[in-house]
């Protein structure tokens, strides 16, 4: 591993003496408090994320004395009164404040002193340096230049808790479309096939015309395969000018008569990206797919969570998928335009990873059923790793991505930890800032 030096000496954050206190990066040496009394660190206790002190149910043996209750951490120990803790009740329940720096003692009402531990001088100094490199180096990822990583089972648990949170991260999309549709599953399970057809890169779009669908209407046209991809393509823009040919024709005709029918606008058109994209993947193409794919009635998330294996439901998918598009012939609608019916498998894992695996996830969280999430997270390994920017950094690092379950991992490790410099609670930063990581 390359010596890394610091770049700036800084104060620690409480988030580093949280860090050491909870991985007991001080047991092993005698400590001592400000008023030279021995303390031994007998149960650290547990990390309290609500209001009141920082760990909660420790236990600490002071001389011959132990005690039991809460502790409280600070980077300076005037920092206990520009928090305004001597006006908190919940507080006097504190039996350690451990401090980086003494500057102030901290007397409670009652004339006590709160016993204090100062880690300025037991912090390990290849620790200080590389949290502070962690902290002040411009890389987008704070580690970049530590060149080895934790050990295959470490990475393999870490990834496995990087995916439950990115699954959690779309579990919040899906209960807020809950919200709104008033738990109707079926209109947000089309609302996010929607999101999954268009992609990433129009993703605003899809949401723009998720704002705008009546699912009433949806689930009135959707066994009239021609009305329901003139209303599909109609809100999206896509009919409010002549196209050529009579598909196109007629298409427009039957999306003016929905318009005036049902009081229905248009998006503009100029919302939708097409530059930087296959024509395969242009949005127009990918919402002619989507029509034609939901008219299939085996199309429903109920009946995917009736399935057993990851296989069962890509099979029935893609079965789905490719005899509707099959079906439909091109339509041809100015350059831009052009339709085909042709879709291949990048689409079926596209549908596969961003839509079924969260949907039956989010379905197993709200009915307390555990084989649906776990289902979800199967599919997620089922499917090949995503080609994207943070796998390919991983990649030249030595963190691999198997399957998708890697790979969206590697998202919730860039959004989550690398992003917001979260590296005290990263497994990744953890491992690089501990000083015994840099022995072999």
């Amino acid at each position: 591993m390359n010596q890394i030096l610091p770049l700036k000496q800084i104060y620690p954050s409480e988030e580093l003496l949280y860090f050491v206190w909870k991985n007991r990066q001080l047991e092993s040496k005698p400590l001592c408090l400000i008023n030279g009394e021995k303390l031994q660190i007998i149960q650290p206790g547990f990390r309290n994320f609500n209001s009141g002190p920082d760990f909660l149910q420790a236990r600490v043996q002071l001389g011959p004395i132990q005690l039991f209750g809460n502790i409280e951490f600070h980077v300076r120990s005037s920092d206990w009164f520009k928090h305004n803790h001597q006006n908190d009740k919940g507080y006097e329940s504190v039996i350690l404040h451990v401090v980086y720096e003494y500057d102030q003692e901290v007397i409670l009402e009652d004339g006590f002193e709160i016993p204090v531990l100062e880690l300025k001088n037991y912090l390990d100094d290849e620790l200080l340096n590389r949290y502070n490199y962690l902290f002040m180096n411009q890389d987008e990822k704070a580690c970049h230049n530590f060149d080895d990583l934790p050990t295959r089972i470490q990475l393999e648990q870490w990834t496995n808790r990087l995916a439950t949170e990115r699954m959690e991260e779309k579990f919040e999309r899906i209960q807020l479309r809950l919200a709104e549709s008033k738990n109707h599953w079926e209109e947000v399970f089309f609302k996010e096939l929607l999101r999954s057809f268009c992609g990433s890169l129009n993703s605003d779009g899809a949401e723009s015309l998720n704002a705008k669908i009546d699912f009433g209407l949806i689930l009135k046209y959707r066994q009239q395969q021609f009305n329901f991809i003139s209303l599909v393509w109609g809100l999206a823009g896509f009919l409010e000018e002549k196209g050529k040919g009579n598909l196109a024709i007629e298409l427009r005709k039957t999306w003016l008569f929905l318009k005036e029918k049902h009081r229905l606008e248009a998006m503009p058109i100029h919302v939708w990206k097409f530059s930087k994209t296959r024509p395969a993947n242009f949005p127009s193409n990918r919402l002619l797919q989507l029509a034609l794919f939901y008219t299939h009635d085996k199309v429903n998330l109920f009946s995917y969570a009736g399935m057993r294996s990851p296989k069962a439901i890509a099979e029935s998918l893609e079965s789905n998928l490719l005899t509707k598009l099959a079906e439909f012939p091109e339509i041809s609608n100015g350059n831009k335009l052009t339709k085909t019916g042709k879709a291949g498998k990048e689409l079926l894992y596209r549908i596969l990873v961003n839509t079924i695996a969260p949907m039956l996830f989010a379905l197993g969280k709200k009915r307390d059923e555990t084989h649906l999430q776990e289902l979800a997270l199967d599919i997620w390994n089922y499917c090949p790793a995503e080609n994207h920017q943070q796998s390919k950094y991983w990649k030249t690092r030595g963190w691999q991505s198997h399957s998708a379950l890697d790979s969206q991992a590697m998202l919730a490790q860039h959004l989550h930890y690398c992003i917001k410099r979260n590296c005290l609670s990263c497994m990744l930063g953890q491992y690089f800032i501990k000083p015994k990581t840099n022995s072999s």
